[in-house]
């Protein structure tokens, strides 16, 4: 380098040097500036971050709350309805009884579940009701859809005080097998507790007055509810000996005090065909309320060798008393 260019360059180092300090304390702030930025961001994150996490908290809490309340109204509803049930049944017995046909001395009575209740509805039984009704003009339908005989054996005793009914068509014991005991976590209840119910029925009934007959349809096979038919053949079996046992302490030629109507071995035997149920599933239509009308007015009308037959089937006599 040129003496002139070194001496020239050595006397603008001062200044040069004053630029380097300058630039010097510029990037130090530019530095500085960028970490304070830096630590607001993150500032900023974590305060966001900690929002996020408080939201995540209440969206779990109101969760948890949500379904409590569910639960809670689950809960509730079961606890009304098993409760306001059988108070539900009551009050259509009394309306019926306040407001029903009046049927006078010798009055008949249907006392029971779905299938009789529904007898006398139109596009159901309406048809063969009437028809029933022409043969038996006092006869009064006292049953209660859905109702177990757990809901009817309170009633029973207020049944036949204000009826003094001559006779008592009785049927039931599906919906206590299938539900079980009103109010309780069992779903179901066993044969033999069933047939307790339907025992103690029945008591009450002949308590009141040892002349009344009772007629009693039994179980029906509903396509629907085959896991349930076992059950249901073992309770009309226990049925069946209790209608046996009752005929027992009859002298003859009294009838037989409870008649059984064999529907499930019936039913089976003509293949149990689909048009005799409602949609094919389950509760009878006119064509089946037909075979029970028949069925009835034969068991009731028995004359002669068959005045004391215990169990009928499809309107023939199959187990006599006198046997």
């Amino acid at each position: 380098m040129p003496a002139d260019d070194f001496r020239s360059y050595r006397r603008r180092g001062p200044e040069e040097e004053s630029q380097v300090s300058a630039l010097s304390q510029d990037l130090t702030q530019d530095l500085t500036q960028e970490h304070t930025d830096a630590s607001s961001e993150e500032e900023s994150d974590s305060f966001e971050g900690g929002n996020r996490h408080l939201g995540k908290k209440r969206c779990c809490c109101a969760c948890f709350v949500f379904c409590c309340m569910l639960l809670i109204s689950v809960i509730a509803g079961f606890g009304i309805s098993c409760l306001s049930w059988p108070h539900t049944v009551e009050k259509k017995v009394k309306e019926t009884m306040k407001n029903g046909d009046r049927p006078g001395p010798h009055a008949v009575v249907l006392w029971g579940d779905a299938n009789l209740d529904f007898w006398d509805k139109p596009y159901l039984g309406f048809f063969q009701w009437n028809y029933l009704k022409a043969a038996i003009p006092n006869v009064v339908n006292l049953a209660v859809a859905d109702a177990g005989l757990q809901d009817l054996l309170p009633l029973t005793q207020e049944m036949v005080t204000h009826y003094n009914p001559s006779t008592v068509v009785l049927h039931g014991g599906a919906p206590d097998i299938v539900m079980g005991p009103r109010c309780s976590v069992d779903q179901s209840r066993s044969a033999g507790d069933a047939f307790t119910l339907l025992k103690q029925i029945v008591e009450t009934i002949l308590a009141f007055s040892a002349e009344t007959r009772i007629f009693y349809f039994g179980m029906l096979p509903e396509p629907e509810s085959k896991d349930d038919w076992s059950k249901r053949l073992e309770y009309d079996k226990m049925v069946k000996d209790f209608c046996k046992q009752l005929a027992m302490t009859r002298k003859l030629p009294q009838q037989p005090p409870l008649v059984f109507i064999d529907v499930f071995s019936a039913f089976q035997q003509m293949g149990n065909p689909h048009y005799l149920y409602f949609k094919g599933r389950s509760h009878l239509v006119d064509a089946g309320y037909r075979l029970w009308k028949d069925w009835l007015l034969t068991a009731m009308a028995s004359k002669n060798t068959n005045v004391s037959c215990i169990i009928w089937n499809n309107g023939v006599c199959q187990t006599d008393a006198a046997a």
